[in-house]
């Protein structure tokens, strides 16, 4: 990872839960994380003009995340998520549409992010439509390194998006669930996350699949093997941007030069310190 700056562009959000409302979307909080963590980080993403884009702004401003690349719409909303919980707390979303982040322009985007290497993070949901498709692609493009979250996100990350874009990434990031699709989607040759790790970075050419597990840790496939962090033990309140809190803290650790063992256990804690907290 010789890129020292990185990009993360998509969804910008705000989760409403019954009893407050919270500013997020997956590249949003990996963003934050990764500032908090002293990596010099630009987020891309494109809000209304509205009181809730008034409050992104100066939100992001707080956390101390350069917001020049942050575009408003003049006729879109500030996007919106209802959260709910299901079985073992686990979140359900309704993201609603139509949203400002739909609509990201790639000319503005590349303006914003300027020139120099980075590491551009992205997910799934932030590809659902077809502008903002191009402002991630044009981004793509430009990356020294991709590091995709799949995210999925049904009905709005499709297979067809979901496997365009693990051509070209480099880390790949999945929880368990989605590795098992992934498997299914892609006939996975394999029985089990490791095995469908290795088949998944050797199919797409990656330098490494990510698999959180939660309770149970996470793994890594490099390509040099297999690396396992075993789970922490917390009081899970809500797992919502528990997987973002990981991606960040495994970012910054590779990106500070640590091994995958260590950037993997850092990670692990830093989602299941997530998690044990709520929203």
């Amino acid at each position: 990872m010789e890129a020292r700056r990185v990009v993360c562009v998509g969804e910008l959000v705000w989760d409403c839960f019954p009893d407050r409302r919270v500013m997020g979307g997956a590249p949003v909080n990996v963003a934050c994380g990764l500032v908090r963590r002293g990596v010099e980080t630009v987020a891309v993403s494109r809000v209304g003009r509205d009181a809730l884009g008034d409050e992104s702004v100066a939100a992001l401003a707080g956390r101390g995340l350069d917001t020049a690349a942050i575009q408003r719409d003049p006729d879109l909303p500030t996007g919106r998520v209802n959260v709910g919980f299901g079985k073992d707390n686990e979140p359900a979303y309704d993201i609603v549409q139509p949203a400002a982040w739909d609509a990201i322009d790639a000319d503005t985007a590349l303006a914003g992010v300027g020139e120099g290497p980075y590491v551009l993070v992205h997910g799934t949901l932030g590809l659902r439509a077809v502008t903002s498709r191009r402002a991630v692609t044009a981004l793509r493009a430009r990356a020294a390194l991709i590091a995709y979250d799949v995210n999925l996100r049904p009905p709005h990350t499709t297979s067809g998006l979901v496997l365009s874009s693990l051509t070209g990434a480099g880390i790949v990031k999945v929880n368990d669930d989605e590795l098992a699709q992934l498997a299914r989607w892609c006939a996975l040759e394999g029985d089990g996350e490791e095995a469908w790790a290795a088949a998944l970075g050797r199919r797409y050419d990656l330098a490494a699949v990510v698999v959180t597990r939660g309770p149970h840790g996470a793994l890594a496939w490099t390509g040099e093997g297999i690396v396992t962090t075993p789970g922490i033990a917390v009081e899970v309140v809500d797992t919502v941007g528990a997987g973002d809190a990981f991606f960040a803290a495994l970012l910054a650790a590779r990106l500070s030069g640590a091994g995958w063992p260590a950037a993997l256990e850092a990670a692990n804690a830093a989602g299941a310190e997530t998690a044990a907290q709520p929203g």
